[in-house]
């Protein structure tokens, strides 16, 4: 267990506020507190769109990037309280 983690675990936080994708990983395991997702950008769209605009192999990589953030940003947003 990190630091941050076990922060999290044993600091007794009344609700942790995550304002990106990048964030979510220090709340990904640890805390019984209520937490609020806001992703404020949503990053997997950006990459998407870079890929739209750059011609291959980029784009690939953009495309990609974005799918696998999609999916992450998903996950991460089931750990939200509702």
């Amino acid at each position: 267990m990190g630091v941050r983690t076990h922060c999290l675990a044993e600091d007794g936080y009344d609700l942790i506020y995550v304002s990106s994708s990048s964030m979510a990983q220090y709340v990904e395991h640890g805390t019984t507190a209520p937490v609020v997702m806001d992703f404020v950008d949503v990053d997997s769209d950006k990459w998407i769109q870079y890929a739209q605009k750059t011609r291959p192999p980029l784009a690939w990589v953009y495309r990609a990037e974005g799918r696998l953030l999609r999916d992450y940003e998903a996950a991460v947003a089931r750990m939200a309280s509702s």
